[in-house]
């Protein structure tokens, strides 16, 4: 095996569980005969006893904030001060302060995973100060790995002429599944998967259900969850949404399976959302759903290539509402469909993951 019994660490601010892109990397590499020794937060109780790595979780005093931040940093630098590393690797901007730290007093490789442009988050854009910290760390560490990883072909340029590093693409595919297309839910459902933050166009289709017959399954959880309820509570289609809240891997794959379409919307809030990748988009096709997409480059770079979804230019409750009337067309809606069963046969993580193993080849 190409990683045979090569050490490698994992700094994960996120949750370990719920971390699809993380266990299919782990998930690679272990198959590969890697040691997988993952560093993470304890967030609630979980058996770890399933997955074959070392894992170790603390149970973190601050679960926000940059002080959340600092703990873990914190916490990971002095863990591995006296410990021998081969390979570090932080997964995302958040744990790279320790990594940085460590590589002051110790050789060893280090690879950065971005799964998105930190610091043109919405929730960093907004805050100068902020802002200005997370783009101090980036400019101290990214130029001093050995091996970058990213989503998009977006973020890879954006780093390339921002840091003078390349990142290799690595897309958050699925792995491919045998299923057939199961036959719809009687009561025909949106699905809307993932983090229930700022600018993911929920109160918007919210807003655009009046006009329509369709439910809404959101499954996920975040900073809007109250919000997204007070505003389900005044509307007279509340009884049409649902929230689900955070599912494991295999229940939200049953959801999406039985959904009509997928929901993936962005509002341009920062560089990071402009220039995403998102699972979910991938996760509908291979699920063999049409979606409904907001028309960044990635998706209609993608989307021109394979044809499946209906991109829409804004966030508007009129162009929600015309998207989701595209989408109900018969016509549209099975020529979608079949070309989701096509896309999926090269977008699926049994290929990627082959440029996954490439980059650990070369480090």
């Amino acid at each position: 095996m190409i990683l045979k019994d090569r050490r490698i660490i994992f700094f994960t601010f996120g949750d370990i569980p719920y971390d699809q892109r993380m266990l299919r990397i782990w998930k690679s590499l272990y198959s590969e005969g890697a040691i997988i020794e993952i560093f993470g937060r304890e967030l609630f109780p979980w058996d770890t006893s399933e997955l074959p790595y070392l894992i170790t979780r603390y149970r973190p005093i601050f679960k926000k904030g940059p002080l959340a931040y600092l703990e873990y940093n914190l916490r990971a630098a002095f863990k591995y001060l006296f410990s021998k590393i081969e390979l570090l690797y932080c997964a995302d901007l958040d744990t790279m302060p320790a990594g940085y730290a460590l590589r002051l007093v110790k050789k060893f490789k280090w690879l950065y995973d971005a799964h998105e442009y930190f610091s043109e988050t919405p929730e960093v854009v907004r805050r100068p100060q902020i802002k200005k910290i997370w783009e101090i760390v980036a400019d101290l560490t990214i130029p001093k790995i050995d091996s970058g990883i990213t989503v998009s072909e977006g973020y890879s340029s954006q780093f390339l002429s921002q840091y003078s590093v390349d990142f290799t693409i690595i897309r958050n595919v699925p792995y491919r599944k045998d299923y057939n297309c199961p036959p719809k839910s009687d009561a025909p459902y949106l699905l809307y998967q993932g983090v229930l933050n700022e600018g993911r166009g929920l109160k918007e289709l919210i807003a655009a259900l009046e006009n329509t017959e369709f439910q809404l399954f959101i499954a996920g959880g975040g900073d809007l969850i109250n919000t997204l309820q007070e505003q389900v509570i005044t509307q007279e289609s509340g009884s049409k949404i649902h929230f689900c809240g955070k599912l494991m891997p295999a229940e939200l794959d049953q959801f999406t399976q039985c959904a009509q379409i997928g929901i993936n919307l962005l509002e341009h809030l920062g560089q990071s959302y402009y220039y995403s990748l998102a699972n979910k988009f991938f996760d509908y096709i291979m699920a063999c759903v049409p979606q409904l997409c907001i028309n960044f480059p990635e998706y209609k770079l993608l989307n021109d290539k394979y044809e499946v979804a209906v991109l829409i230019p804004d966030l508007s409750v009129k162009s929600i509402t015309e998207g989701l009337a595209q989408l109900s067309d018969a016509d549209t809606y099975q020529r979608l469909t079949d070309n989701c069963k096509l896309a999926r046969e090269e977008l699926n993580w049994e290929k990627e993951e082959t440029k996954l193993i490439g980059v650990f080849k070369r480090l």
